[in-house]
C-alpha cells in the first residue's frame, strides 16, 4: 500500500485562488492508495466493471467499508430530472 501521507500536505492548492481542504484526510490517503494500487497492476486497458470488480476486492482487503451501485437522483440545475440514476463507478463510504 502507497503511504500517501508523506505526498500530500493538510491543504491542497488547486489553484492560485482556491485552497481545497481534506475531508477525512487518513481516509483519504488509504482510498487514494487502493486506486493507485488497482491502477498499477491492472494498467488502463480493461472494460470499467473489471476495474470496478477490482477496487472492490482492494477496498475489502484494506477494510474500507462502501457499497456498490448506489442509486441517486439525477438533477440538473437543481432540479430533479430523474428518478434514480445508477451509479455505476462509485462507493458509498458508509462510515
Amino acid at each position: 500500500m502507497i503511504d500517501m501521507s508523506r505526498m500530500f500536505p493538510n491543504d491542497i492548492r488547486i489553484n492560485p485562488n482556491k485552497t481545497v481542504n481534506i475531508v477525512e484526510r487518513e481516509l483519504s490517503y488509504k482510498i487514494v492508495g487502493v486506486l493507485f494500487e488497482v491502477h498499477r497492476e491492472l494498467g488502463g486497458q480493461y472494460q470499467e466493471k473489471y476495474y470496478q470488480r477490482a477496487v472492490a476486492k482492494a477496498l475489502e482487503v484494506a477494510n474500507i467499508p462502501f457499497e456498490e451501485q448506489i442509486a441517486v437522483d439525477l438533477s440538473f440545475k437543481s432540479e430533479k430530472i430523474g428518478k434514480y440514476y445508477r451509479v455505476g463507478d462509485s462507493c458509498k463510504l458508509s462510515w
